[in-house]
């Protein structure tokens, strides 16, 4: 298998290197004909998208309507998994951790049409929670890293999952659509309807999801049978369980869109999203054989917007206000206890040019409300401001935000006072606390011709504790006011290849972090005497970390949020991609290495993971395609993981046509059944399966 990626590397570089014409050869009577391409719509936008990122010091990737379509794509984390730099780990069918360049939670931003999720630490997964987005709405995902954190977050050190919907078309006309998919890997059956239509000035659209996914196939399920028999039995000790059967889910997703024309160049859309999702068990551990199963019964998520978008007003242009309001709940077991989290967020932004200047500007309000035992509140006020300069060669970038946050809490109604001033600091009152600091980004490119540049880009990240780290919401206690806001310098420095058919991107990044906010286990000796006997008996060694299965009869054992020193974050990307009429080749190739002296935060590399496709769209008015997909993830630098970590290959194949009201997609996953496990996930990857996807759409324009 080591061989056959050797060959598709092979073959990307013998693209690389073939020569392109420029001249088209001469006909009969000698004359030289002007060379004529033919690409797709959908060839030309990711061309537009390369194009725009070539004159950029940062690094991006666009995952765009076509592939979404053709892969039957299941989620958003699914989605962005083949970006460099991404890593995404399971815990079951519905709950992914998005990584991006090796760094997790809150350093992973996510944005919807501009608004950030809401998530406050509601689920940890990184991204926010995307798996509430349903990804029948979605029409592109960019991956961006780098400098823009300025514009998009203070504390997006990883990177900005930038979300792209379909919007409300106001022309005039109407279409009904269908969709039916099903999914081997997670036996997951879906179905979409989409509506929608526009009177030339106003438009309407409406979608409805129903998911079911009946489990998570990974390979290896006898390990997974026997850690949800032993979940259910330790579970059934506890009054009122919930007994776990699979590590599926199910759930349904209604979205209404009005938009409408104001003016010659103004426009008014207005949002309504519900998700609600149900029976969702997840595996939390090390490793399959380790883990603790948490079933959430029920999941929520309510979003309300409205956004006022101008193309110009005298020498600004896409001028953008936007107000939405969020809502999330989570309820775990049958006593239905959970949290219950509200959002609200005001942004204003728009660009401005004079002259060689571009400049981005906008404002940021955020309010968020989490209720749990008691009541939790933070606010974020932001301005911020980035500008480009064009000096013939040189271009240079640079950017500021303020930011300015504000926690506070208070008792519910029905709180103990007394008790919660015994837990000052932990999950109970704590006194406000108002946080300021500006972050900041600079950044040159230099253009040796049309077709290279390097670039180097610069910026600072301020990450204050959101409210889970700072408060905590469960078992995971949080860190209080002692907890510091984390801060980083990161640097990247790139160079960049763009021609008529070839965009190549390679990049080295360094970051370095203070305050690094993460997570420790706290033990407290509770029965010196149980254990004292245990040791004599032979059945614990303490030194071994070996406690007869027995620990909690011996400590209280709990989790605790913390600052770590000292955390740096290295690696390199490079991408390749080739395109001619028909055809589409892209290759790319990622590592970062996290280094720490800190044993909880512990040093932990990404492996290079090195990825490869190629489609071939073919003649014929059916329009058929046929795509290869490769991943390869060594071991270097060593992963260093619970039960180790090996080396794995994986292939897909996928095929499909799109003809007058009919598209048809299919393919296998995991072609030769390889068992793997991606780095740092406690458990298998995805036995081989298949998916298969058939939409009927129905399209009357005027």
């Amino acid at each position: 298998m080591n061989h056959l990626a050797s060959r598709f590397l092979l073959f990307g570089f013998w693209l690389w290197v073939q020569p392109v014409p420029l001249i088209a050869e001469e006909d009969e009577q000698g004359v030289t004909l002007d060379p004529v391409s033919v690409f797709s719509d959908v060839q030309n936008e990711r061309l537009k998208h390369q194009e725009a990122l070539f004159h950029k010091p940062w690094s991006s990737f666009l995952i765009d309507t076509q592939q979404l379509l053709e892969e039957s794509t299941p989620d958003i984390a699914e989605a962005v998994r083949d970006a460099p730099g991404v890593t995404v780990t399971e815990s079951g069918a519905f709950n992914k951790q998005i990584k991006i360049r090796g760094l997790q939670g809150a350093r992973v931003v996510s944005i919807v049409d501009g608004v950030k999720i809401g998530n406050q630490g509601l689920t940890h997964t990184g991204s926010g929670e995307t798996g509430m987005i349903d990804i029948a709405n979605v029409s592109s995902i960019e991956v961006v890293k780098g400098s823009p954190s300025v514009v998009y977050d203070p504390g997006a050190s990883g990177g900005v999952v930038d979300i792209k919907t379909h919007q409300t078309h106001l022309s005039k006309g109407w279409s009904l659509s269908q969709t039916a998919a099903y999914d081997g890997g997670y036996e997951k059956s879906k179905y979409t309807t989409r509506v929608q239509g526009g009177t030339g000035r106003f438009g309407a659209r409406f979608t409805y999801d129903n998911t079911e996914s009946r489990d998570y196939n990974i390979k290896g399920e006898s390990s997974k049978k026997l850690a949800i028999a032993e979940a259910n039995f330790y579970n059934s000790l506890r009054a009122n369980y919930i007994e776990t059967h699979d590590l599926g889910y199910q759930s349904d997703s209604t979205t209404l869109r009005l938009g409408g024309q104001i003016g010659d160049d103004g426009r008014v859309d207005l949002d309504w999203d519900r998700w609600t999702g149900r029976d969702m068990s997840l595996i939390h551990g090390p490793s399959i054989s380790d883990a603790t199963i948490i079933q959430y019964d029920r999941m929520e998520y309510d979003l309300k917007a409205l956004a006022y978008r101008k193309e110009r007003a005298g020498n600004f242009r896409d001028v953008i206000v936007r107000y939405a309001h969020q809502t999330q709940k989570q309820m775990i077991g049958a006593q239905a206890l959970g949290v219950r989290l509200e959002t609200d967020q005001l942004n204003l932004s728009t660009f401005h040019t004079q002259g060689d200047w571009l400049n981005r500007m906008g404002v940021e309000l955020i309010r968020d409300e989490a209720e749990t035992l008691v009541y939790s509140e933070q606010d974020y006020a932001g301005l911020y401001a980035n500008t480009e300069l064009q000096l013939n060669q040189l271009t240079l970038f640079g950017g500021v935000r303020w930011n300015r946050w504000t926690t506070r809490q208070r008792l519910l109604a029905d709180a103990n006072a007394d008790v919660a001033e015994q837990l000052l600091g932990i999950s109970g009152i704590t006194p406000s606390k108002t946080v300021t600091e500006p972050t900041w980004a600079i950044g040159a490119q230099y253009s040796f011709d049309e077709r290279h540049n390097v670039s180097i880009n610069l910026n600072s990240t301020y990450r204050s504790p959101d409210l889970m780290e700072r408060y905590a919401f469960g078992g995971t206690l949080g860190g209080g006011l002692g907890l510091q806001p984390e801060e980083g310098e990161h640097v990247e420095f790139a160079w960049k290849y763009l021609d008529a058919q070839r965009f190549l991107s390679a990049s080295i990044f360094y970051s370095r972090f203070k305050n690094y906010i993460w997570t420790k286990q706290v033990r407290t000796l509770k029965n010196p005497d149980g254990l004292a006997e245990c040791i004599r008996l032979g059945f614990c060694d303490p030194e071994n970390g070996e406690f007869n299965d027995q620990e909690t009869e011996f400590f209280d054992i709990y989790n605790l949020y913390y600052n770590a020193d000292k955390i740096t974050n290295r690696g390199a990307e490079l991408t390749f991609q080739y395109t001619l009429p028909g055809h589409d080749f892209s290759a790319s190739a990622s590592y970062n290495d996290i280094v720490s002296d800190d044993v909880f935060v512990r040093s932990a590399a990404y492996p290079i993971d090195m990825n490869v496709s190629y489609r071939r769209e073919f003649d014929g008015a059916w329009q058929p395609w046929a795509k290869i997909k490769l991943q390869y993830v060594l071991d270097k630098p060593p992963v260093k993981q619970h039960l180790g970590f090996d080396p794995y290959f994986l292939m897909g194949l996928h095929a499909g046509f799109h003809s007058g009201a009919w598209r048809f997609s299919t393919g296998i996953r995991n072609l030769f059944n390889e068992t793997y496990r991606a780095p740092y996930s406690g458990i298998n990857g995805l036995a081989r399966h298949a998916f298969v996807s058939l939409t009927w759409n129905m399209d009357r324009q005027e």
